[in-house]
């Protein structure tokens, strides 16, 4: 990205005091309860607490509050939904939705409109992850890994009209089961700003596949972002780990259309989706906060308004700016941010993490299956389990100009390249036509004639900007000048007086050459990606015209033959902007979109584009995804619940496990699920791990195998206060129930001495 906003800034000295401050407020509970109580005295004392802009310990309902999933829309036929079968089938739909080749290989281009590009997905295997579908596989691992796939790539822009609909990039990732019969879905909700946990169930040869949505309780726990995570760098766990692909490639070379045989740029680029998918959460918060006056809802409007006219210049400006010194940014937008971050963030924005450590499954000691042949899941470490509660990414103080420049670069992303493409073409025809304004700047320039190559000339251009000149330009580049053939080049960089920023580097295409009077001229038009150049402001650079008096080029054909000469430049833009900004201001003034575009709802790009595209006179056409009025009714994953009776005794087990142990899929271990008599035969067969992960809470947090139960982030949600877990009395009756059930089956008190001497896989398996 160009602008400094727009990447991941390291932490100022304040928001670095800030999140240490954070990670000993709030993980606390990793900590005996000693250390637990002195942290939080003192760092509470010092620092007011900074706010998630999404809690890990708020899960929120299962079902979407409004809305579906962008994987519904995908999937749906009508009423119901159509997952395809084999998975390389369901992975080539979305290749195809977005215009995409979905096998991974470019095809031909220039075929004009509608030649498809390559796969809009990233794909990697992983056979010993850390999933919840983890065992699935056991002891062939290798032989039926884990997929995860990503959508990481806008619609090509070859792709035919209406494939843009529908955004998915960094929006939509699958991890896929063979063993298990089972997808795992996470896809974004823009009717509700919030990423969907799903599951397609029964997923195989001869069944009819079922789409839930999952019990959000139990994703968030790892998922503490609530959205997409993934591994650091360099994604051992994967393919790209040449130990792992060599164990995979003995039992075939592609597993469901991916090729074992890739490097580490793959998980590489579906990690840097998971990282903007984390953000999205962060700029809803911030959309609907940021601009929100409880007490005028007017002012609430503009404010959007005027943020929406920044990520517009933005996008426009292919990124490299907008207009701060907008009347509209600087008393609409700053004005109001300024305030409601002082009131609703004084303590800064805690950005949540969607990093797990790397991890090597085929590395630790007497845990290293060894290239032989890994039939067992290597074992998880704590400090690798995603269970455990992971401290902010950063924290962000509370600046209302940063604030508002990392909104207008998040938000930007919530257009897809095709809208600014229709909006760019359009505006640039309004302002083209007869009579409409525009504004010119000029400079002198040295200009240099080389002949490096006997078929063409090169001249390279230098117009630096005189100083306190309000019409000055500054622009350098070069262009070809080819025998009887067109124009082209390169401007290096722009700017002029009066608009702050530069406009980067673009390409130049001449539209003529002229001679007149013993000078000369050349005509050239700006483009960049096939879009017009535009300034900050959002406004289109027209021509620029580079104008010298006539002289010999250079006889030479050496590269050292030069000619030089003085010249000036003249560049006009459109004023073709001007339609947007008063489009917007009449948007924050029209009560309607008030109460819902402008409102303090998620930021939708199918409900905002469609009416100021209708103020500028543009076709709004069809949009997804908000509409779901013709699919049948969301349905949560609760499975055919057998019980008809509690199991007396354990009360106090289903009021701390039932959260994730009570429902249909054996992962977590669902050995709450059933009638009495069948969760007592669970629980007889689970008896060992759930003592060994109940006394985990009596280790101190460096001396603990695995993650205790219940998990940390659970609590809160389990009306437990984290502190106070390890020594309650609560704890004490769920640990002392697993103790009697061993006792019961073995004679003799469990000895977790003993049990931690051995390896936790090795235990009896649960269910």
């Amino acid at each position: 990205m160009k602008l400094p906003l727009k990447s991941a800034a390291l932490l100022s000295v304040l928001g670095f005091s800030m999140a240490i401050a954070f990670g000993l407020w709030h993980w606390q509970g990793a900590q005996n309860a000693e250390t637990v109580q002195e942290k939080q005295v003192s760092s509470l004392a010092q620092q007011v607490a900074p706010v998630w802009a999404a809690d890990p310990a708020s899960a929120g309902e299962s079902l979407p509050p409004v809305g579906r999933s962008l994987f519904d829309f995908v999937v749906m036929d009508g009423e119901s939904a159509r997952v395809p079968f084999p998975f390389e089938a369901l992975t080539k739909k979305i290749d195809s939705r977005l215009g995409c080749a979905g096998d991974g290989r470019a095809t031909p281009k220039g075929r004009g409109i509608g030649t498809v590009e390559a796969s809009c997905l990233k794909r990697v295997l992983i056979p010993l992850g850390r999933s919840l579908q983890r065992s699935a596989a056991g002891p062939e691992f290798f032989k039926y890994p884990r997929a995860v796939v990503a959508v990481d790539t806008e619609s090509p822009a070859t792709a035919p009209a209406g494939y843009h609909r529908m955004l998915l990039k960094d929006r939509l990732y699958l991890g896929y089961q063979e063993k298990a019969n089972l997808i795992e879905v996470i896809s974004y909700n823009e009717a509700a700003g919030r990423f969907e946990f799903q599951l397609v169930k029964d997923y195989r040869v001869g069944a009819t596949p079922k789409v839930v949505y999952a019990n959000r309780t139990v994703c968030v726990t790892c998922h503490q972002n609530h959205a997409p995570l993934f591994s650091r760098q360099l994604w051992d766990e994967t393919n790209a780990n040449p130990r792992i692909a060599a164990l995979l490639t003995a039992r075939s070379r592609v597993f469901y259309g991916i090729p074992v045989a890739r490097g580490v740029d793959v998980p590489n680029a579906l990690d840097d989706a998971t990282e903007r998918a984390n953000l999205l959460s962060v700029y809803q918060k911030l959309w609907r906060e940021g601009c929100e006056d409880t007490q005028n809802s007017r002012r609430s409007a503009r404010c959007r308004a005027a943020l929406l006219q920044a990520l517009l210049q933005y996008r426009l400006s292919s990124e490299y700016g907008f207009d701060q010194t907008a009347l509209t940014y600087r008393e609409n937008l700053l004005a109001l941010l300024g305030q409601t971050t002082k009131e609703r963030w004084p303590g800064g924005l805690a950005i949540p993490n969607p990093d797990i450590p790397n991890r090597d499954p085929l590395v630790g000691g007497a845990d290293d299956p060894g290239l032989a042949g890994a039939t067992t899941p290597a074992h998880v470490p704590v400090r690798f389990d995603p269970l455990v509660p992971r401290e902010p990414l950063e924290i962000w103080p509370p600046d209302a100009n940063d604030y508002a420049r990392r909104m207008i670069a998040g938000l930007s992303q919530f257009i897809a390249t095709e809208d600014v493409r229709r909006l760019d073409a359009h505006l640039f025809a309004l302002g083209s036509k007869p009579g409409q304004p525009h504004r010119t700047w000029s400079s002198e320039c040295s200009l240099v004639f080389s002949r490096p190559w006997s078929f063409a000339q090169r001249l390279d251009f230098r117009c630096p900007a005189k100083e306190n000149i309000e019409s000055a330009l500054r622009v350098s580049g070069r262009v070809e000048i080819p025998t009887g053939k067109m124009v082209t080049g390169t401007v290096t960089h722009l700017s002029v007086s009066g608009i702050e920023g530069d406009t980067g580097e673009f390409e130049v295409h001449a539209e003529r050459m002229e001679w007149s009077n013993g000078y000369s001229a050349l005509v050239v038009r700006a483009l960049r990606q096939g879009r017009h150049v535009r300034l900050i402001d959002g406004n289109a650079v027209d021509r620029i015209n580079l104008r010298w008096r006539s002289a010999a080029a250079p006889e030479s054909n050496s590269p050292s033959a030069t000619v030089e000469l003085k010249g000036e430049v003249i560049m006009s833009a459109l004023d073709d902007f001007a339609p947007v900004a008063a489009a917007l201001a009449r948007l924050a003034e029209d009560e309607s979109t008030a109460k819902d575009v402008l409102a303090a709802m998620p930021f939708r790009r199918a409900a905002v584009l469609p009416p100021l595209f209708a103020r500028l006179g543009m076709p709004t056409g069809e949009w997804c995804c908000l509409d779901d009025k013709n699919m049948a009714a969301a349905r949560l994953d609760e499975g055919e619940r057998a019980m008809q009776s509690a199991l007396a005794g354990a009360a106090q087990l289903y009021q701390y496990c039932a959260l994730c142990h009570q429902t249909s899929e054996p992962s977590p271990p669902n050995f709450l699920y059933g009638d009495a008599d069948q969760v007592a035969t669970n629980l007889r067969h689970c008896a060992e791990r759930i003592f060994f992960r109940l006394s985990m809470w009596q280790l101190r947090h460096d001396d603990r195998p695995k993650t205790p139960m219940p998990p940390m982030l659970a609590l809160t949600q389990l009306n437990a206060e984290p502190e106070k877990w390890p020594g309650s009395v609560e704890l004490a009756g769920l640990r002392q129930y697993a103790v009697d059930l061993l006792q019961a089956q073995t004679g003799r008190t469990p000895d977790l001495d003993r049990l931690l001497n051995g390896n936790y896989e090795n235990l009896r398996g649960c269910l």
